[in-house]
C-alpha cells in the first residue's frame, strides 16, 4: 500500500514483492496476502499480485475483505493505518475465510 501511495514504479514494486515472496514461501508456510484496493489507474499492481500470488502459491484475499477492514468503524486511526481494533478485525477476517467461520 505504501508503494502505491509514494507511486512506486510497478516493476520496482513487482521486485519489492517478489523479495517478499521469495523470503516467506518456504515449505511448510502459509502464506496469505490481501489483494490491495488501488485508486484508478493503478491496476498494474493488482495485477503485479495476482501474477505472483499465482507463481508462489499464495493464497490472495479479494480486496473487498481489506476494504471492509478499512471502513469499518474504529479500525484505523486516520483511514490508512489500523488501529489495535482494525489489526483484531484483519486477524478474524483471515481466521475467518480459513475455518469458514
Amino acid at each position: 500500500g505504501n508503494d502505491i501511495l509514494a507511486d512506486t514504479d510497478p516493476s520496482d514494486f513487482e521486485s519489492g514483492l517478489r523479495a517478499i515472496c521469495d523470503t516467506v514461501c518456504k515449505p511448510g508456510h502459509v502464506v496469505v496476502m490481501f489483494s490491495l484496493p488501488t485508486p484508478p489507474l493503478y491496476g498494474a499492481y493488482g495485477a503485479i499480485q495476482r501474477r505472483l500470488a499465482k507463481e508462489y502459491g499464495i493464497a490472495l484475499i479479494p480486496k473487498r475483505f481489506m476494504t471492509r477492514i478499512f471502513c469499518a468503524p474504529g479500525a484505523t486511526s486516520d483511514g490508512l493505518h489500523f488501529t489495535h481494533a482494525g489489526h483484531e478485525l484483519m486477524a478474524a477476517t483471515v481466521a475467518g475465510l480459513f475455518t469458514g467461520s
